[in-house]
């Protein structure tokens, strides 16, 4: 299996670290294949620029998108690891999410239309399936009051639209202060649900 990982957080030291240095470690004991995007590390410029529009009938693509496109398509698996920061994805992987999940690559429109709606989507990354782990400092009851469960917008509105299923979500809440027993058990939880990934 194939395994590309979208990590976003500035920290090295965060938790969001040790979770994805987890990952790491469960995939190589599975035996595979493991490549990581690290959206801070090669500091992804997230701005979409005017070339790139394909709303206004551009279609240029620079080559560090084609990159990560061709890493999309090699890939079995994306494994999304983020905070949640204002009840959503950090703005560096929502830019990449902008920039690489492009029209004719990722999904397009057919000719066929729903009245009311327009022209009905097709997501051309089927076969894709997704994990998303996101951390959240506030407690789960507030995060679906105020925030809608942010990791929708990935999941439902962005990855689901492409084709890509299943998604599957692993959220950890009441983050802002941790000791190292609570550390062990979310670790434990992350091994245990990336051991699982077929």
């Amino acid at each position: 299996m194939k395994f590309l990982i979208i990590y976003a957080h500035p920290n090295p030291k965060s938790l969001n670290a040790e979770i994805k240095r987890e990952v790491e470690r469960t995939l190589a004991k599975k035996g595979g294949e493991v490549k990581i995007l690290d959206l801070y590390k090669e500091a992804f410029n997230a701005e979409l620029p005017l070339k790139e529009l394909y709303t206004i009938g551009n279609h240029d693509t620079s080559e560090v998108i084609k990159k990560h496109q061709q890493l999309i398509l090699w890939s079995d698996w994306l494994i999304f690891i983020y905070p949640t920061w204002w009840y959503n994805m950090p703005a560096i992987l929502k830019g990449w999410c902008d920039r690489v999940f492009t029209s004719h690559f990722a999904y397009k429109f057919t000719p066929k239309k729903i009245p009311y709606f327009g022209n009905i989507p097709l997501g051309l990354l089927k076969g894709k399936k997704a994990l998303i782990i996101n951390t959240y400092s506030s407690p789960f009851l507030a995060e679906q009051i105020y925030g809608g469960a942010g990791h929708k917008v990935l999941g439902k509105n962005i990855l689901r639209f492409c084709g890509i299923s299943p998604v599957k979500h692993l959220g950890f809440y009441r983050l802002a202060v941790v000791d190292a027993e609570r550390i062990g058990k979310i670790l434990e939880k992350v091994r245990k649900t990336v051991e699982s990934l077929a």
